[in-house]
């Protein structure tokens, strides 16, 4: 099997390209995890064009859109599903990624 590295994964998915992606949970509050999830077809997530940002800060600049989820600091990114539902993933439990081995 062909093998991509993170990087590689990080700025396909940045680019809102389609990808396949599999992964492994793990939930330490929870202490439970374990489980193999692999989503067929999925793009990242964007709760909000850049357009609608600024007219929304633009209309109200003293209100907070939104809490920021820090998703560089964490090592994780917000995916949509086929069905439109969001999900998020930590990218280094990432085991596959377009048919590839994430290295």
């Amino acid at each position: 099997m062909q093998s991509i590295s993170l990087k590689e994964v990080i700025a396909w998915m940045d680019s809102g390209k389609p990808f396949s992606i599999g992964f492994v949970t793990c939930d330490k509050q929870q202490n439970k995890g374990g489980e193999w999830i692999e989503i067929p077809e999925a793009t990242k997530y964007e709760w909000m064009t850049t357009r609608e940002k600024a007219s929304i800060a633009k209309a109200a600049p003293s209100t907070a859109l939104k809490k920021n989820p820090n998703h560089y600091d964490n090592s994780t990114r917000n995916i949509k599903l086929p069905n439109l539902q969001k999900r998020k993933v930590h990218l280094r439990l990432i085991t596959t990624f377009n048919g590839k081995t994430v290295l």
